[in-house]
């Protein structure tokens, strides 16, 4: 009687194992998105000022050295005739 017991047990714990198997497939971890990794070197310091200069750059248009002696953007008060 004692082995019946025991594969009726043995029977129990599979049949759980099956379970929790199949509620594991249907749930997906998500994927925590963290910012790039940056890479193992030297420059990485040197290289995140250079971006950072050239975001500030790309916003900020310089204007030309033509038009700043353009009388129309040259403000009036300043133009000793």
């Amino acid at each position: 009687m004692q082995t019946v017991t025991n594969y009726n047990v043995n029977l129990f714990t599979l049949k759980n194992k099956k379970e929790k198997r199949e509620k594991k497939k249907g749930k997906k971890k998500e994927k925590i998105k963290r910012g790039k990794k940056e890479k193992k070197g030297k420059n990485t310091k040197r290289e995140k000022k250079k971006k950072k200069e050239k975001k500030k750059a790309h916003h900020t248009t310089p204007i030309p050295k033509k038009l700043e002696t353009h009388p129309k953007l040259v403000n009036t008060s300043k133009i000793i005739f």
